[in-house]
C-alpha cells in the first residue's frame, strides 16, 4: 500500500515495527486500506490509507483502543482530514514543515509521514 502511495516501499520499517511496536490497520471488505506503523510514537511513525474516511476510521478506531495518546504527523495540506481531527478532539503540538531535498510526488491519498525516513 505504501509504495502504491509514495512510489517506494515501508516493508522493512512495518516488519521491526511487529517487532518492537504496535502497528495498526484497518480492513475493509478484506483488504487493509489503512495502517499505522506506530501509533503512540510520532519519531517512528508512519501511514498510509486508501481515502480519507480510512484514515479517519482508523485514526478514530486506535484512539479507542489506544493505552496512550496517538503520535503522529498530519501534513496541513490535507486540511479536510485536519479538520476532522480537530472536530474529534485531536490537538496539534509542534507544528512543523515537510521538505524534501530532490524529486517529490506528491502523494496523492491520505498519508502520514516519518521522521526517521
Amino acid at each position: 500500500m505504501h509504495e502504491r502511495v509514495h512510489g517506494y516501499s515501508r516493508t522493512n520499517e512495518l516488519r521491526d515495527a511487529l517487532v518492537t511496536g504496535t502497528p495498526i490497520a484497518a480492513v475493509k471488505n478484506g483488504q487493509v486500506c489503512a495502517y499505522l506503523s506506530a501509533p503512540t510514537n510520532w519519531l517512528a511513525n508512519h501511514g498510509v490509507a486508501e481515502t480519507d474516511e480510512d484514515m479517519c476510521a482508523l485514526l478514530a478506531g486506535t484512539a479507542q483502543m489506544a493505552r496512550q495518546s496517538l503520535s503522529f504527523l498530519l501534513p496541513v495540506r490535507r486540511a479536510a482530514l485536519l479538520r476532522w481531527c480537530v472536530t474529534q478532539g485531536f490537538r496539534a503540538s509542534r507544528p512543523m514543515t515537510l521538505m524534501t531535498i530532490g524529486e517529490y510526488r506528491e502523494p496523492q491519498k491520505p498519508y502520514r509521514p516519518a521522521v526517521n525516513y
